[in-house]
């Protein structure tokens, strides 16, 4: 499918493709010009001198052996800047000058429900994120460890089963390898829905708990998003960051807890 995708684009448009994943890099038509870039790869385009600043990720980007231009991104994370790599290529090709690009970027800040900043109370930091599948998870939590680190705290992760992917046991036992990142995870309830699942197909948040602690983590799961809430403001300390991981509205609970340690 995605080798048939490469030919569909015309001549006068534009690939871009991560030539750092050997996927991609599989599939990449032999009979049309790729704008490649990536992070570890020889690339015409890529990133180097990477940085955590205190508001995301500063880095110098490369066209060929050039330093075409400094850029800054608030997005969390090296797959983020990864992704701005591939902008700033394609922004290249549509005719954009360094400066455009530069103002661009330093003035994105991501969209909602993606690594999304809820707010900061007590030296808490809260963040709101979609969470939709286990390799998802492993990525963002990794993009979210640098942060920790930088303010000396503790990576806490509270996780809601909630879409139809999530709320079965198909990646049962991939959930504890995906929250090994961070220092304690919180599991809510399976959201309910009206559907056809059978509760020996539902996933089971107690053995999600049982597989991390027995690998050394924490991990812990409840009955009610209330009581969860209240064990959050019960321990967490300044310095942590809180990231809350659901495709759903989690019952404002983000944004509750950010009131409750606002208060």
């Amino acid at each position: 499918m995605f080798r048939h995708l490469g030919t569909l684009v015309p001549e006068q448009g534009h690939l871009v493709a991560c030539l750092d994943d050997p996927n991609v890099r599989e599939v990449l038509p032999i009979s049309r010009e790729v704008i490649g870039y990536g992070l570890t790869a020889a690339a015409p385009w890529s990133a180097k001198n990477i940085e955590m600043s205190a508001s995301g990720w500063a880095f110098d980007v490369f066209h060929e052996d050039t330093c075409w231009v400094s850029a800054h991104t608030h997005m969390i994370g090296r797959h983020n800047v990864s992704n701005a790599v591939a902008c700033i290529a394609m922004a290249h090709a549509l005719g954009l000058s360094a400066a455009e690009v530069k103002r661009g970027l330093e003035t994105f800040k991501g969209v909602r429900r993606r690594q999304e900043c809820v707010g900061e109370a007590q030296g808490v930091v809260l963040y709101d994120d979609f969470a939709p599948h286990p390799t998802a998870v492993l990525e963002t939590l990794r993009a979210f460890v640098p942060l920790s680190q930088h303010r000396q705290g503790r990576l806490l992760v509270v996780f809601e089963p909630r879409s139809n992917t999530s709320r079965r046991r198909i990646f049962q036992k991939r959930w504890p390898e995906a929250f090994a990142l961070a220092d304690q995870v919180f599991i809510a309830p399976v959201y309910i829905k009206k559907d056809s699942l059978s509760a020996a197909d539902m996933l089971d948040p107690s053995e999600i708990v049982e597989d991390i602690v027995k690998s050394g983590g924490r991990a812990k799961s409840f009955s009610s998003n209330e009581a969860l809430k209240d064990e959050l403001l019960k321990i967490v300390k300044p310095g942590d960051v809180l990231v809350f991981m659901s495709n759903g509205l989690f019952e404002g609970l983000p944004r509750k807890t950010l009131a409750a340690l606002a208060t």
